[in-house]
């Protein structure tokens, strides 16, 4: 099985050596989004782990650590915008992380790093021009350091709208979303970088699969079939993973964050917890789920090179 760490919040920033706690003791509790009294126990061992993917906007604190991930194919979906405070206020200067990019390509290879700049909005500050100024010069940047580029438009969420109004942030139109993405393919290419959308069917580029199972394979050397997963939103064409975060735990406190609702408290956990959020009580009912192994060793070709 994948495994997906997290949509739900940024583990690879501020819950690293939980992570580490969790493959470390092999197995992790995870809450039921829907139902959080239905606990499930996973197993995170070499034998039901496929493959991993971290998903964050700094992954600074888990790059000491990635020597404990070494036996399992893995790979970073890393949100890198320009937008600073007050949209993404809690996270460093990006100068810091576009050359914490450039230095963990180095060390782990530019394939185990997919650029993520999402989501583009709109506001006063951050007009159409600006993005495609601030989006060509970070795939200047960045190019060389990975080979991928997923870009995606500004979703309403209801519990973000005090934020959108006191910030005056709004989605592009029709006609500014079509200027941004030529200006962005033009970018992209220059910089021979990748550009794929993810869910955004009327974007005119190839869609994203931010859960890859065909990365991993290649990374890890075997055949990795698995379904797309139908739990998702529409346009999703994510491989079947599980994810083993859990909702309104992230403190980064983004203006858009769709995880996270800034009328509630943050639930922070211990790095000790077994379960990512609120602590285990007497009250839940725990179950063993099934890591089915997916992975499938390549096939020798039938006509090797004489």
């Amino acid at each position: 099985m994948i495994v997906s760490a997290s949509r739900r919040t940024d583990l690879p920033a501020y819950y690293a050596d939980w992570l580490c706690r969790r493959f470390s003791e092999g197995y992790v509790l995870v809450r039921n989004p829907f139902r959080p009294g239905q606990v499930s126990r996973l197993a995170l061992t070499e034998e039901t782990v496929d493959g991993l993917v971290f998903w964050t906007k700094n992954p600074l604190p888990l790059a000491r650590h990635l020597a404990a991930f070494r036996p399992y194919p893995y790979y970073f979906q890393w949100t890198l915008t320009p937008y600073g405070a007050p949209v993404e206020p809690g996270l460093p200067d990006k100068r810091r992380l576009v050359s914490a990019f450039r230095e963990l390509a180095k060390r782990i290879g530019p394939d185990r790093l997919v650029w993520r700049y999402d989501p583009v909005l709109l506001s006063p500050e951050w007009t159409t021009a600006r993005h495609i100024e601030a989006f060509g010069a970070l795939c200047r940047a960045l190019a060389g350091s990975t080979d991928t580029c997923i870009v995606s438009f500004l979703d309403r969420y209801r519990h973000c709208g005090p934020a959108f109004r006191r910030l005056r942030i709004r989605p592009p139109g029709e006609a500014e979303r079509a200027q941004l993405l030529a200006a962005f393919r033009r970018s992209a290419a220059a910089c021979g970088l990748t550009l794929r959308a993810c869910c955004e069917e009327e974007s005119g580029l190839p869609p994203a699969s931010c859960i890859d199972a065909e990365r991993l394979a290649r990374l890890g050397g075997f055949s990795l079939p698995v379904h797309q997963n139908r739990s998702q939103r529409r346009g999703c064409t994510c491989a079947e993973a599980v994810d083993i975060g859990t909702y309104g735990t992230c403190p980064a406190g983004c203006a858009y964050c769709y995880a996270t609702d800034p009328s509630r408290p943050v639930c922070r956990f211990s790095q000790e917890s077994p379960v990512a959020g609120a602590p285990l009580t007497s009250a839940d009912q725990i179950k063993d789920r099934a890591m089915p192994k997916r992975r499938r060793p390549v096939s020798p070709s039938l006509f090797p090179e004489l």
